[in-house]
């Protein structure tokens, strides 16, 4: 099983892009996730590592990401991680792991005020900071 499930910050714009495959016109878009794996030292010393993910997206989903995601947001990803490999000119081999993406949460966004410049946000939900609690107001168990 391929799955991987990450949970980050941006760490720089989208970029999209449009390859003509079989003469149709296919939108990718490649960004960069930042996460980061907090853990004490066996001293107790505490420590945080950071791993910076490529990903890329393709189709609708890569035009969504490229619209509604920027750098420094939050995002939440699930895909698959593959392996791009290709030949430089001085004949070296290389080979980058990177997140094809399947799936994602679009960041949250700041609630609308009348003073709140309105931009088109009418299709982006926005995604709670906190577990959602169930309807006779007991946490979720998890």
């Amino acid at each position: 099983m391929n799955l991987t499930i990450l949970f980050g910050n941006v760490t720089h714009e989208p970029l999209l892009k449009y390859l003509t495959i079989n003469d149709k016109s296919v939108a990718v878009c490649n960004f960069s996730i930042a996460t980061h794996r907090h853990f004490k030292k066996a001293n107790g010393e505490k420590q945080k590592e950071t791993t910076f993910i490529d990903c890329e997206a393709w189709d609708s989903g890569a035009e969504t990401i490229s619209k509604y995601v920027s750098k420094g947001d939050k995002f939440l990803v699930r895909g698959s991680l593959k392996n791009d490999s290709w030949e430089r000119p001085d004949g070296q081999k290389v080979t980058k792991t990177k997140l094809r993406v399947e799936d994602f949460e679009l960041p949250s966004r700041p609630r609308l005020t009348e003073t709140t410049p309105i931009n088109d946000t009418s299709d982006v939900t926005d995604i709670p900071d906190t577990p959602a609690e169930s309807k006779d107001g007991d946490d979720i168990p998890f």
